[in-house]
């Protein structure tokens, strides 16, 4: 099982999603009890979570305010340990395999010393309490660490929902999706009709939206 680490940087033309990326930077940056925020973006496969999640990433703002982030891509089947140490590494932190838990954890502590920290925690399918509980105990040095996750799993959000802020995001609207039809289609002229009805079929979807762009008529 391999954890990826990846950001795609090719995410600043995207439509419709404006609002709800201003929302995601409204709870990045506001108050909160303790120095650890979880905020889980939650929806339907396809519906744009990744690319919602990279807007905010690569955010001006957000990029000068956190001293300290990461992205990992997590599969769907993880192992705490493996998530651990792509997390360490994507704060630039070369690791060995032989490293333990109780060792990556005085690492992190390490890293992440009286910084403000942003991760992003990509395509999570389950929680595991062991994950969480080190998560909070690892933390304990940053000034602040706020975590985005994606998911389309509802009850990932409800499980810890103490601990977790659910951020739902929608479809795209009709004509939204046409604005990103018309921006990613090889040429789209003299197929306006063909167009909407490919739009209309993909119910808001970027990704169907995407991709049915980019396939020749």
């Amino acid at each position: 099982m391999i954890i990826q680490l990846a950001v795609n940087e090719d995410a600043s033309r995207v439509f419709g999603r404006e609002f709800d990326k201003q929302k995601i930077i409204e709870l990045l940056f506001s108050d909160c009890q303790n120095n650890l925020r979880v905020i889980s973006i939650v929806g339907m496969k396809g519906v744009g979570k990744t690319t919602l999640a990279q807007l905010v990433y690569n955010d001006e703002i957000v990029s000068r305010y956190f001293n300290l982030r990461g992205w990992v891509h997590v599969l769907e089947s993880y192992d705490v340990l493996q998530l651990i140490k792509a997390i360490t590494e994507s704060f630039g932190r070369k690791l060995d395999n032989s490293k333990e838990l109780n060792t990556l954890q005085e690492i992190l502590k390490e890293e992440m010393w009286r910084k403000r920290v942003l991760l992003v925690l990509n395509n999570i399918c389950n929680y595991k309490n062991s994950f969480l509980e080190f998560l909070s105990i690892s933390f304990n040095g940053a000034e602040s660490v706020k975590i985005i996750v994606t998911s389309s799993n509802d009850s990932v959000a409800a499980e810890f929902e103490e601990m977790i802020l659910p951020y739902h995001l929608h479809c795209l609207h009709e004509d939204e999706s046409w604005l990103l039809f018309q921006h990613c289609a090889f040429d789209c002229h003299g197929f306006h009709q063909i167009g909407r009805k490919i739009v209309i079929k993909c119910k808001g979807f970027a990704f169907f939206v995407f991709e049915d762009a980019r396939t020749p008529p």
